[in-house]
């Protein structure tokens, strides 16, 4: 790897990924392609763990493409949980698509307590839909994704859940409880290019979404022509070869070993902030990914001069300003790097902050968010409405 990226994505790929770009030209409507297409939709079925009633639609868009398609299979009322940027975007998606929309807040770094969750839903029967996304790109928090569409499950809600940035870096299994509707994109932990993302949702709720206000996210045109191994429009069919070559590599890592990967260079990376001086953002174990660390921004380091300093280098890290005016800056471990790629990229880090007299180890600038709260994970499954009653009910209800 030439450049190192310590951003949440796009993120680095292998030599093998890149060589895989360079295949004979051909169109999106070839039979060649067509067994690519297939091969890759069937692929990130398995590496995900989905049941049989499962399908993959893919599009050539980024994650953002792939949540303004997915919302369409969503009826409303909809409670949106907001932990950050991606999931308040997530629900204004979800408003523009024409549904009415809830928005539960949480904190910065507070995490979700899904008997929280719970309690909102029993108090507003109306709702039949519930999004969130798994990992917060922006903070490193991780949702309790598996307890989230139990309790939805159990209520007979439809879940939509944003997994672009935690697939592959966290296992997970699409089954009877749960989600109903995943997004999903070809870069970050699937380590593909980027330029294609994925629509996976449990096949009535697909067959039975609302053909929507757009034309290309229409997914019932997209799922007809997909389970023939064509797709509507032109899509890039090298970006698709790529991710073909990808995805293979995940199924010979598989998706244990992956999880195990992205878990120790995320702890090297801690590991090695706190060596240095840095002061990690406390974040409880089971609601800290693997893919972000947050960490504490030094009093007085102007963070773009460090960045464009560590840019010059080749070396690419990547915090929104919200977050940098809110007291902390993270660094991401997504993609093939290994653990001395993070050591050096650490000891470049530190000298941009040397050079600027803001070492770690002093000062902090002032925290500008809220803290964890530690709240414990809901308990094990409850009786409740069947998940296919609540599948069922979908194809009975009006757009």
């Amino acid at each position: 790897m030439n450049r190192l990226l310590f951003n949440p994505g796009p993120t680095n790929t292998r030599a093998s990924t890149k060589r895989a770009l360079v295949v004979d030209d051909m169109s999106h409507r070839a039979p060649a392609f067509r067994a690519v297409l297939q091969q890759v939709r069937d692929a990130l079925l398995r590496v995900l763990g989905a049941e049989s009633d499962f399908e993959a639609l893919l599009f050539a868009c980024s994650g953002t493409g792939a949540n303004e398609a997915a919302v369409n299979c969503l009826r409303g009322p909809v409670l949106a949980l907001v932990t950050g940027y991606y999931s308040e975007r997530l629900a204004d998606i979800v408003e523009r698509s024409g549904l009415e929309v809830r928005r539960m807040r949480f904190g910065t770094f507070q995490g979700i307590d899904p008997r929280e969750v719970a309690a909102e839903l029993d108090a507003t029967p109306g709702i039949r839909s519930l999004t969130f996304v798994h990992h917060e790109t922006a903070t490193g928090v991780l949702t309790p994704m598996a307890a989230l569409n139990r309790l939805a499950a159990e209520r007979g809600i439809l879940t939509l859940v944003d997994a672009i940035s935690s697939v592959g870096a966290h296992r997970m299994t699409l089954d009877a409880d749960g989600p109903d509707v995943l997004t999903v994109t070809s870069n970050k932990g699937l380590e593909g290019l980027p330029g294609v993302s994925f629509v996976v949702g449990r096949r009535a709720v697909l067959e039975n979404a609302r053909p929507g206000h757009s034309y290309y996210f229409d997914i019932a045109r997209q799922l007809e022509m997909q389970r023939g191994a064509e797709v509507p429009f032109t899509v890039p069919v090298q970006v698709i070869c790529a991710l073909a070559e990808a995805l293979g590599h995940f199924e010979r890592e598989t998706p244990a070993g992956r999880a195990a990967r992205y878990a120790l260079t995320a702890g090297v990376l801690r590991a090695g902030l706190a060596r240095r001086g840095f002061q990690l953002v406390d974040l409880a174990p089971g609601r800290r990914s693997e893919v972000v660390v947050p960490v504490r921004l030094p009093a007085g380091l102007d963070y773009e001069r460090a960045r464009n300093e560590l840019d010059s280098l080749g070396i690419e890290i990547y915090t929104p300003g919200y977050a940098v005016a809110a007291g902390y800056f993270f660094m991401a471990t997504m993609g093939p790097l290994g653990h001395a790629d993070v050591e050096n990229g650490l000891d470049a880090f530190v000298a941009a902050c040397e050079r600027q007299g803001c070492p770690p180890g002093g000062a902090l600038e002032a925290a500008g968010y809220e803290e964890d709260t530690g709240a414990a994970p809901l308990p094990g499954p409850t009786a409740g409405t069947d998940r296919e009653e609540a599948v069922a009910s979908v194809a009975k209800a009006s757009a």
